[in-house]
C-alpha cells in the first residue's frame, strides 16, 4: 500500500512541478528574446555602456551557438526600434489529488481425518486495490506588451 501511495504522490508532484516550470518559462522566453535583441542592437537596459560590435557578435554567437542566426538577429535589430511580445499577465494553477486504498486479508484452515486417510487443507487470500485521481488545471492569461529596444 505504501509503494502505490508513494508512486501516486510522486507522479502528481512531477506533473505539478512541470506546471510551475511552464509558467516560469512563459515569462523567461520573452525576456531572453528581448535581451538577445537588445544585445544584438548593442544597447543596455541599465546605466552601463553598450557592448562593442565585435564583442556583441561574439557573445551572441556563444549564446546561440550559430553565427548565421546571430547575424540575422543583428540585421533585424538594426531596423527594429520596438517590439511587441506576449507576456503572462496572470497565471493560475489548480490541483486536485485523491488516493484511495483498501486491503483485505482472509485465511482459513481445516483438518479432517478418516481411517488411514488424512486430509489437510489451508487457504489464504489477500485483496489489495488502490486508485488515485490527479487533476491539474493550468490557466495563463497573456497580454501583448510593447518594449522599446533603443535606450
Amino acid at each position: 500500500m505504501a509503494v502505490s501511495a508513494a508512486v501516486s504522490v510522486g507522479s502528481f508532484s512531477v506533473v505539478l512541478a512541470q506546471s510551475f516550470a511552464a509558467v516560469a518559462a512563459s515569462s523567461l522566453v520573452p525576456a531572453t528574446f528581448l535581451t538577445l535583441v537588445r544585445a544584438a542592437k548593442g544597447v543596455t537596459t541599465g546605466g552601463g555602456s553598450a557592448l562593442a560590435s565585435t564583442e556583441t557578435t561574439s557573445s551572441i554567437n556563444d549564446m546561440l551557438g550559430s553565427d548565421k542566426l546571430s547575424k540575422a538577429l543583428n540585421e533585424a535589430a538594426k531596423a527594429v526600434t520596438d517590439i511587441d511580445l506576449l507576456v503572462p499577465k496572470t497565471a493560475k494553477i489548480t490541483a486536485d489529488f485523491e488516493f484511495e486504498a483498501t486491503d483485505a486479508v482472509s485465511a482459513s484452515a481445516s483438518v479432517g481425518g478418516l481411517v488411514k486417510v488424512v486430509s489437510v487443507s489451508a487457504g489464504f487470500s489477500a485483496l489489495y486495490t488502490s486508485t488515485s485521481k490527479n487533476k491539474i488545471h493550468l490557466e495563463v492569461d497573456f497580454v501583448s506588451v510593447n518594449y522599446v529596444i533603443d535606450p
